[in-house]
């Protein structure tokens, strides 16, 4: 059979088997489920072939593994994001959290990136993009790079803090 928890209560961590420890050794929230991942560019228009999104919530702590690809249009000079995460992150002056990519596909790289990056900042829903350049700052990627014949996109892993 299952371990039921009654509502309102967790499973209590408590390093010196004092029953009802503080709120930071109770775990008393998990979740998993699924999310339908969106791109978002000022005045860009996406297609898209595939929009998966899947997560694990365990008390703050939020796993999201994402595959996403598409075609762009109209406006490709804005900055492109992945959005619609299923929690904001912490609001937390100078919080970031990094993304790893599993895929990319399809993507043309600006001239001079050498590597694509991405993160979630504070209060937050929405990954940026980025890319790194030698010698240099990085650069938001822009909704070109998802433009052209072929679907493009990514397969993103993100860990992050929820508020």
């Amino acid at each position: 059979g299952n371990l039921i928890v009654a509502s309102g209560h967790g499973i209590d961590f408590a390093a010196t088997g004092d029953i009802g420890g503080t709120d930071s050794e109770l775990l008393d929230d998990y979740e998993e489920g699924s999310f339908t991942p969106t791109f978002t560019s000022t005045s860009a228009n996406f297609n898209y072939s595939q929009q998966a999104g899947t997560y694990t919530k365990i008390g703050w702590l939020v796993t999201v593994n994402i595959f996403i690809r598409a075609q762009s249009s109209s406006t490709l000079t804005n900055a492109l994001t992945v959005t619609n995460l299923p929690f904001t992150s912490i609001s937390s002056t100078g919080y970031y959290a990094a993304a790893s990519f599993g895929q990319i596909q399809s993507v043309n790289y600006p001239d001079g990136a050498l590597e694509l990056t991405a993160s979630i900042g504070s209060n937050n829903t929405s990954i940026t993009i980025q890319y790194s350049r030698d010698d240099a700052g990085a650069l938001n990627l822009t909704a070109a790079a998802i433009d052209g014949a072929t679907s493009a996109g990514f397969m993103i892993s993100l860990t992050y803090v929820a508020s």
